[in-house]
Order: structure tokens, then sequence, then C-alpha cells
């Protein structure tokens, strides 16, 4: 598994596919991603509403678009802000308190570092799927966002010989009285192909648009 994991970040660029399941919200993640930048288009869906919005990484500055409800549950900003954000290109820096969830999985590094297993490692297994064989590798699930307490497993799927690369991983947090059942599948592939990332043309600072929710304060008139 180290191998291929390592493999995988020596490449310059991948493309991945992400769905993740809780309390029936299905989340569907497609990102192209290079060692520094990438772009992703995140759809959320329960019953038969739909949330969408697309997220840009250049370099330290990250770019979201999207509409009120996922910029609120997806970003982590308070209603009235995503109502002023919502259709708009909005930029976030490192310095905003929303920049590292809104800025993850958006780099090779960042990807590879949501499905790194833990041991006991078990493997052996050999998967066939198209016209690849695949070695099957399992153990414990302590990727980004997943800690050892939650008990977490996974299963890895990489191609054989000296250059394998990861294909597919799925994981499973069990559901506990403290948290639901999270399953999470994601396939990668376009090792090394081409991906460039060119920020939106115009945005707002996501600190003006914060500034235009704030509420305003009328001062008491001065009694003399």
């Amino acid at each position: 598994m180290n191998g291929a994991l390592e493999n995988g970040a020596a490449q310059t660029s991948l493309h991945y596919v992400s769905t993740s399941t809780v309390e029936g919200t299905t989340t569907t993640i497609v990102g192209d991603v290079n060692r520094t930048s990438g772009s992703q288009t995140i759809v959320v869906t329960y019953k038969k509403q739909k949330a969408t919005i697309a997220i840009e990484l250049v370099g330290h500055e990250a770019y979201f678009r999207g509409d009120a409800t996922a910029i609120e549950v997806l970003v982590g900003l308070t209603a009235p802000v995503s109502a002023l954000a919502a259709g708009r290109w909005v930029s976030v820096v490192p310095a905003d308190h929303v920049y590292n969830s809104t800025a993850a999985a958006l780099t090779v590094g960042s990807v590879l570092s949501e499905i790194t297993l833990k041991p006991p490692l078990t493997g052996g297994r050999r998967a066939v799927v198209g016209n690849r064989t695949l070695a099957e590798i399992a153990g414990a699930w302590v990727g980004d966002g997943v800690t050892a307490k939650e008990h977490a497993t996974a299963l890895l799927e990489v191609t054989g010989g000296a250059s394998s690369l990861p294909v597919r991983f799925s994981g499973v947090t069990p559901g506990s009285a403290a948290a639901p059942r999270f399953v999470e599948s994601i396939v990668l592939s376009r090792w090394g192909e081409p991906v460039k990332v060119a920020p939106p043309s115009s945005s707002t600072p996501l600190s003006v648009i914060a500034g235009e929710a704030a509420p305003t304060t009328t001062q008491p008139p001065t009694v003399v």
C-alpha cells in the first residue's frame, strides 16, 4: 500500500470521483487536481432536493460559487452570509476561518491523505476489474477527518507492479450513539494528465461579503 501511495504522491495530477452517504444524504464530488491547485464540483442530494457548489484552489487562494444551502452546509458559513454569497464567485484566503475546509481535497497530496490506512493491514486478495487485476488491501481508516476512535475500516485497491497506483477506496465508519454510519467510495484515475486551474475572472473576498451581512447598529442620540 505504501508503495502505491508514494507512487501516487509523485504524480503531477489525478482525477477523482467521491461518493459518500450518511443519514440519507448523498454527496458526490468530482475533482481534478495537481500538486498545488485543483477544482471540484460537489452535489449534495437529500430526498428530492439538491445543493451544488463549485470550488477552486489556485496557490494559496480558494474560490467557491454555489447556492445558499450548499454554501451554508459545505463551507460552514452562517445563513445570512450564505444568502449574500449565493451565485457569486467568492475568494477565501488562509486568514479566513473556513479556508482549510474549503481548500480540502484540492491537491494530489490532500486527496491521498483521505485514503490512508493504518495497521493491522491485510492483503493478498486479487480483484479483476475490467481488464485489470487489482490488489486489495484492508485496514483501519484514519484518513483526513477520520480518527482512530471512530473504528473505521477501509479497503484500498491498487494496480500491480513496481509502479502501482491507487484505483479505488471504500471506507466505512460504523454508526454509534454519538454519530451515524458513514460510507465513502473514491475512484481515482487519469494520473499525470494535465490539470490547469485558472482563478475566476472576477470574485468577491469573503471578508467583504461577511461585512455586508453584519448587522448595523444605530447609536442612540447624545443627550446634553
